[in-house]
């Protein structure tokens, strides 16, 4: 028997991650029965949960029909690479201020994860540790609010992540970028951190842009082109 879970925030996570993992793909109904009944709860806080990813952009209601998970569109993606390209950006300019020699270390490390990641051919392994460098320089830019908006939107596009990696020569040009970036955040200098953050979020949307790779996308990430 499937153990209860308990707590709203705990179903909404389990959601969120089945989500995100391709678990609930894009266009799955989310039935608030069939979802008490996995969980082992009462449907309000199913219900609660359902809002709350459609007010984060993960789900939508669709008349007659409730909520499902969202299919994103080439559009929808690009918009939001165009917003993230500014707010990491910014939070690599604050991240730079901010740095410790703990942060140094705990910076290259990941990194070090990184390398390895790579040269076992771990895409999945690979992907999780660019979200950790991410995150932690999300955390170092010490801006709360930033870093939500940041991560509900980096949430949303992460379904992506791993379709653009599998393109050839992406992995080897990733690490790269996420090199440079982490040296411009621990060099100290706001300017460069921001330009290079910059850079490689745009240089993720480039992908998007590119008519040559829908069919991988559509394929691969359900993103409709």
């Amino acid at each position: 028997m499937k153990k209860k879970t308990s707590g709203n925030n705990d179903i909404y996570k389990s959601i969120y991650e089945k989500i995100l993992s391709g678990e609930y793909p894009a266009g799955y109904h989310l039935v608030e029965m069939d979802l008490a009944a996995e969980y082992h709860v009462s449907r309000t806080p199913v219900r609660l949960a359902i809002e709350r990813l459609v007010a984060e952009g993960l789900a939508k209601h669709v008349p007659h029909k409730g909520a499902v998970v969202r299919r994103m569109t080439r559009t929808d993606i690009l918009n939001m690479f165009a917003v993230r390209e500014v707010t990491e950006g910014l939070a690599a300019r604050l991240a730079s201020q901010h740095v410790t020699e703990e942060d140094r270390i705990a910076l290259n490390g990941i990194m070090q994860e990184m390398d390895q990641a790579l040269e076992s051919q771990d895409l999945h392994a690979y992907y999780s540790v660019c979200g950790k460098v991410h995150s932690y320089i999300f955390d170092l830019a010490q801006n709360e609010f930033l870093r939500d908006i940041i991560q509900n939107i980096y949430a949303i596009t992460s379904r992506y992540h791993v379709a653009v990696l599998r393109l050839p020569g992406r992995p080897s040009g990733s690490k790269e970028e996420h090199h440079l970036v982490v040296e411009a955040v621990l060099s100290g200098d706001g300017d460069l951190a921001e330009r290079t953050m910059k850079e490689h979020v745009r240089h993720c949307g480039d992908f998007y842009r590119d008519e040559q790779n829908q069919l991988l996308f559509r394929s691969l990430a359900q993103l409709e082109w």
